[in-house]
C-alpha cells in the first residue's frame, strides 16, 4: 500500500485504468471494480483520488452497474455520483447480477428501487427523468414473473405497494380474481405475500378494492387456492408461511359461512402436511385461541381425520359452537361425509344436539342427501323420525326428503356443482328412510302436510311414479294426504293412468272437492274443482273415464259452469262422451245455448253424431243447419273434383 501511495498519481491512474477498461464476467460481482472499491475505501487519499475514475469506469464498461446497486440500496449518493458521468442512461436496462438475487433479469435503475422497497429513491429517479419498464408493470410479463407489486408484497414493502398502487397498478383485477382459470393465476401479490409471511402486507391487500368486492364462496375459493398451491407449485412450508396462511383464512372469516368451496380439501392438505410444525405455531402465545376453531372446522368440512385428531389432541372441544349454532357433527352431515362423522361419534360427540334452527344431524344429514353419514347416524342410535323446523314448517326427515330432495334437479343447480358431488339419488334416500321406519304418515299440525301430499304435489313435475308407489307400500294413507283439494287434481295432472288407479283403489274420493270447495264459485280463480271438473277443464279424457269408472259424478258443475257433456263434445272424445251417457247424463244438456250435438256437428264429427243422435240427441235449428251447409259444401267440392 505504502509503495502504491509513493508512486505518482498519473502512473497510479493508469495502473487503474488499465484494471477497469476490462468488462467483468457476468454472473459475478467480484472483478477488479469490486476489488479496487475495497481497496481505496481503506484510505480516504485513494478513495477522493479513483472514485471518479471508478464511477467513469462503471458507466463506461460495467453498464452502469452502480446505479442499479445504489438504487436497490438506496444510497443516493451512488445513484447522484453516477448520474453525473452520464445521465443519458438513467433507463437502461441493467443485469441482476451485481445484486443480491436470486432470479437473473434485467431491469430500469428505478425498478430496482421499488424491488429494493425504496419509495423515495423511486421518487428521486422519476424526478430525474427515469421510467418504469413497461413489463414490470403488468404481472406474467416481467421476466421475475411476478411484477413489482409481487416482489413488494415478497419482501413485505408495505410503504412501496402503497406508493405503486397510488399510480394506479392494481393488486388483481375482478376479472382476474372472478374467472381467471387457477393455472393462469401465476404468482399474485397476495400469494408472494403468504408464501414469505409477510402478514401486514396480507392485511393491506385484503383490504383493497379487489378482495372486498369478492362475496362469500368467491372470496374463500380465491384465498384458499393461494393457501393450498393451485396452480403454481406451493413454497416448501417453514414457519413464515405456514402461519401466514392461518392469518390469511383467518381474514377469510372462514367460519362464518356455509356456502363451502370443495377445493378447501387442498388447503386442509396443505396444512396438515407437517402436523408437528403446525403443532409448534399453535402453541405460540395467542395463536391457539385465534386458529384453533378455525382449524376444527375446516378439518370437520373438508373430511380431514388426522387434521381432527390433531385439534382435538391439542384440547379442542368436538362440541365446539359455529355460526347458526352448528356443532363438528353438524357440519359433517352437511359436508364432512362418513369417515369425519364416525370419527367424530368415536371421540365422543353428541348426536343429539341441534343447531339454533331446531335442526337435528340426521335431519341436515337427510337435507344433504348423504347417504352414507345417514347409515352412520343410524347405526349410532338417530331417530329417524325426530322432527326439526324448516320454513316455519315442523318436517321429519321423510318430509324433507319428498319435498326437497329432486328439486335442485329441476331447477338445474347444485347437482353439477362440487359441493353436490358423491351425493346419493333422491330415490335412494327415499328407499332408505322408509327401510329403516321412517314414518309416511307424519303431518304437519299447523298447515296439515304429509310426506305423501308432497310427493304428489309438490316434487310431482318430476313424475316419480316409483316414489308413489313406494310411499304406499310402506304403509302411507292416502287420506292423510287431502289438504284443500283432492290429491286426485294433481296426480290426474302429473302421473301415469296406473298410479292413478292405484290411488282409487286406495279408496281416495273421486268426488272430493277439498275443504273450501263452493260450487257458486268454480269459475272465481283459484278455488279448487273436483278431479273430474279439472280433468274436463284441461281435457284429460283418459283420466275422466277411469275417473268415472270409479264413481266419479258425472253432474258436478265444473270451469265456469259449463257441462261434462259439452266439454266432452268439444275434445272430440267418444270414449268419454259413450261414458257419461251410460252414466245417465242428459243428452240435450246445453251451455249457452249450445249442445253436445250442435258441437259435434259442427267439427264434422261424424262418429260422434251419430252417437248422439242415437242416445237421443234432438237436433237444434243451428245443428240442422249447420248440416245443410256442410252438405252442399260436399256437394261443391265433389263437383270441382270432377
Amino acid at each position: 500500500m505504502v509503495g502504491l501511495l509513493d508512486l505518482p498519481v498519473e502512473i497510479v491512474l493508469l495502473i487503474a485504468g488499465s484494471l477497469l477498461c476490462h468488462e467483468e464476467v457476468e454472473g459475478s460481482f467480484a472483478g477488479p471494480q469490486s476489488d479496487l472499491n475495497s481497496l481505496i475505501q481503506t484510505n480516504r487519499q485513494l478513495y477522493n483520488l479513483f472514485q471518479d475514475e471508478l464511477y467513469e469506469s462503471n458507466v463506461r464498461y460495467h453498464r452502469q452497474t452502480a446505479l442499479a446497486f445504489g438504487a436497490y440500496h438506496g444510497n443516493r449518493t451512488i445513484v447522484e455520483k453516477t448520474l453525473e458521468v452520464d445521465k443519458s442512461k438513467i433507463s437502461l436496462a441493467i443485469p441482476s447480477w451485481c445484486l443480491p438475487c436470486t432470479v437473473h433479469t434485467t431491469h430500469e435503475p428505478v425498478c430496482w428501487a421499488a424491488q429494493g422497497g425504496q419509495t423515495a429513491m423511486i421518487q428521486h429517479l422519476l424526478d430525474c427523468g427515469a421510467t418504469f419498464k413497461p413489463a414490470c408493470l403488468e404481472r406474467g410479463r416481467c421476466e421475475c414473473e411476478t411484477g413489482l407489486l409481487g416482489q413488494a408484497a415478497k419482501n413485505g414493502h408495505l410503504e412501496t405497494m402503497k406508493y405503486l398502487l397510488a399510480m394506479g397498478l392494481k393488486v388483481e383485477s375482478r376479472r382476474e380474481l372472478k374467472h381467471q382459470r387457477p393455472e393462469r393465476r401465476g404468482v399474485t401479490p397476495l400469494r408472494m405475500a403468504v408464501e414469505n409471511g409477510q402478514k401486514n402486507c396480507i392485511d393491506f391487500i385484503l383490504r383493497e378494492e379487489g378482495y372486498l368486492a369478492l362475496r362469500g364462496k368467491e372470496y374463500v375459493h380465491r384465498i384458499a387456492l393461494i393457501v393450498a398451491g393451485v396452480g403454481y407449485p406451493p413454497a416448501e412450508v417453514n414457519h413464515q408461511s405456514l402461519d401466514s396462511a392461518l392469518f390469511l383464512l383467518k381474514q377469510s372469516k372462514l367460519t362464518q359461512s356455509f356456502d363451502f368451496c370443495r377445493c378447501l380439501v387442498d388447503v386442509a392438505s396443505a396444512i396438515s402436511k407437517d402436523l408437528p410444525k403446525l403443532s409448534q405455531i399453535l402453541e405460540m402465545p395467542g395463536n391457539f385461541e385465534l386458529y384453533a376453531d378455525m382449524l376444527l372446522y375446516l378439518a370437520v368440512m373438508s373430511g380431514h381425520v388426522p387434521l381432527l385428531d390433531e385439534m382435538v389432541r391439542l384440547g379442542v372441544s368436538v362440541e365446539t359452537r359455529f355460526r347458526g349454532g352448528h356443532t363438528p357433527i353438524s357440519l359433517a352431515a352437511l359436508e364432512g361425509g362418513p369417515d369425519i362423522a364416525t370419527r367424530l361419534l368415536e371421540l365422543g360427540a353428541d348426536l343429539n344436539v341441534k343447531n339454533d334452527k331446531d335442526q337435528s344431524p340426521f335431519f341436515l344429514a337427510t337435507l344433504s342427501r348423504a347417504l352414507g353419514v345417514m347409515e352412520v347416524f343410524l347405526h349410532h342410535g338417530a331417530d329417524i323420525n325426530a322432527s326439526s323446523t324448516r320454513c316455519g314448517i315442523i318436517q321429519t326427515p321423510l318430509f324433507r326428503a319428498v319435498a326437497d330432495i329432486e328439486r335442485s334437479c329441476l331447477i338445474g343447480r347444485n347437482m353439477s356443482s362440487p359441493r353436490r358431488a358423491g351425493r346419493s339419488s333422491a330415490s335412494a334416500v327415499v328407499e332408505f328412510l322408509l327401510q329403516n321406519g321412517a314414518d309416511p304418515n307424519f303431518r304437519d299440525p299447523t298447515y296439515g302436510m304429509s310426506p305423501f301430499w308432497l310427493a304428489i304435489r309438490a316434487c310431482s313435475p318430476l313424475n316419480d311414479d316409483e316414489r308413489i308407489r313406494a310411499l304406499i307400500e310402506h304403509g302411507a294413507d292416502v287420506h292423510v294426504a287431502q289438504r284443500r283439494r283432492s290429491i286426485l287434481c294433481d296426480a290426474s295432472r302429473h302421473y301415469s293412468i296406473d298410479t292413478i288407479k292405484l290411488l282409487l283403489e286406495k279408496g281416495v274420493d273421486p268426488n272430493d272437492y277439498g275443504e273450501d270447495f263452493s260450487a257458486t264459485k268454480t269459475y272465481h280463480r283459484g278455488v279448487p274443482l273436483s278431479p273430474l271438473a279439472k280433468c274436463m277443464k284441461y281435457g284429460w279424457s283418459e283420466q275422466a273415464v277411469l275417473l268415472l269408472d270409479f264413481g266419479a259424478d258425472p253432474h258436478a258443475l265444473h270451469w265456469k259452469k259449463e257441462t261434462c257433456l259439452v266439454k266432452a263434445a268439444t275434445f272430440g272424445s267418444y270414449a268419454l262422451v259413450a261414458k257419461l251417457l251410460e252414466k245417465g247424463v242428459d243428452v240435450n244438456e246445453s251451455f249457452n245455448g249450445k249442445t253436445a250435438l250442435d258441437i259435434a256437428v259442427w267439427r264434422r264429427n261424424a262418429e260422434l253424431t251419430e252417437l248422439l243422435l242415437r242416445w237421443g240427441a234432438k237436433p237444434t235449428e243451428s245443428a240442422k243447419e249447420r248440416c245443410i251447409v256442410s252438405k252442399t259444401k260436399c256437394r261443391s267440392e265433389e263437383k270441382a273434383n270432377k
